[in-house]
């Protein structure tokens, strides 16, 4: 992990050097933490990358992973913050459905970790599709993702809207099949609390 926090350093350094996001100022903060959340090391495996390790922390509910977490939360929670809510359908494929959710409409289903969703539905049905019968493409009528195309380590290629931890949704179309894949729609359950 060292290692991740050096180039992310690094590279910050060199974004200091460019405009006047001064080391420890508040924009300084914001930018790490979107750096860090969205940054991919190229000698890492995928499961090994900090955001991934971060929400697999956060899924398995370990009071003592989650304290060891929560400085680098804060500073993501609060960048975060400063970003637009965005209002839109967005897509996420699965490789299955959590064995605990209920799908039938009568509880709410909650995504425990950060989760990224995809504003094209192609990219959530080509993941889906991997994973064979059991894949599953879930379509999200949400109210206030994150768009992280600006701030994201990736830039503005990215078509990604960042869902936070906790959120609640309900199921409004049960599973169904189109074109040879499983859906799942669901609709975000506002929460005042949740990023604003």
């Amino acid at each position: 992990m060292q290692d991740i926090v050096d180039d992310i350093d690094r590279r910050m350094q060199h974004l200091v050097a460019q405009d006047d996001c001064a080391p420890g100022s508040t924009e300084h903060n914001r930018r790490f933490s979107f750096f860090a959340y969205t940054y991919e090391a190229s000698w890492l495996q995928k499961e090994e990358q900090l955001y991934a390790v971060l929400n697999q922390d956060l899924r398995s509910r370990s009071t003592g992973r989650f304290k060891l977490w929560m400085p680098f939360l804060y500073h993501l929670t609060c960048a975060l913050c400063s970003l637009p809510d965005v209002a839109d359908t967005v897509f996420r494929g699965m490789n299955k459905l959590p064995a605990t959710w209920i799908v039938d409409g009568t509880a709410s289903l909650f995504f425990p970790g950060f989760s990224s969703t995809s504003t094209k539905e192609q990219v959530a049905r080509n993941f889906a599709a991997q994973a064979g019968v059991e894949g599953v493409v879930l379509k999200i009528k949400v109210v206030n993702a994150k768009d992280l195309k600006d701030v994201s380590w990736f830039g503005a290629g990215e078509e990604e809207l960042l869902l936070s931890p906790n959120m609640e949704f309900v199921v409004v179309n049960p599973l169904y099949d189109r074109n040879g894949i499983r859906y799942l729609d669901l609709q975000q359950v506002p929460k005042n609390r949740i990023w604003s």
